[in-house]
């Protein structure tokens, strides 16, 4: 998620796990990504965020150091920092499209 060129942002309630697309950001550093995360919390008034991690098959954190590091900057956001593992969902994902007929192909 941060390390990669984009960094996909939703809004949804906490309570009922569920999520809705808010916005896809452009990667531009650390520090600039964390300052656009914190305006958009505040603008739509969020008390959480989630943090994918990715992990490898073993179990070993891809980019987790990076990720910590930037969520530990979005602490000052005064939201509840929260990791989730995303270990196969774009696999998850892949499946989803596959059984509904349609690809992650673009056009």
């Amino acid at each position: 998620m941060w390390v990669k060129k984009k960094i996909g942002i939703a809004s949804g309630c906490f309570n009922l796990a569920t999520s809705i697309p808010y916005n896809v950001m452009q990667h531009q550093g650390r520090e600039k990504n964390v300052n656009t995360i914190i305006d958009i919390c505040k603008e739509i008034g969020a008390e959480n965020i989630v943090i994918g991690i990715p992990l490898q098959n073993s179990g070993l954190e891809t980019s987790a150091q990076y990720i910590v590091k930037s969520a530990k900057e979005l602490s000052r956001s005064k939201a509840k920092i929260y990791f989730q593992d995303e270990s196969f969902s774009s696999c998850l994902a892949a499946d989803l499209l596959q059984d509904v007929g349609l690809s992650r192909k673009k056009g």
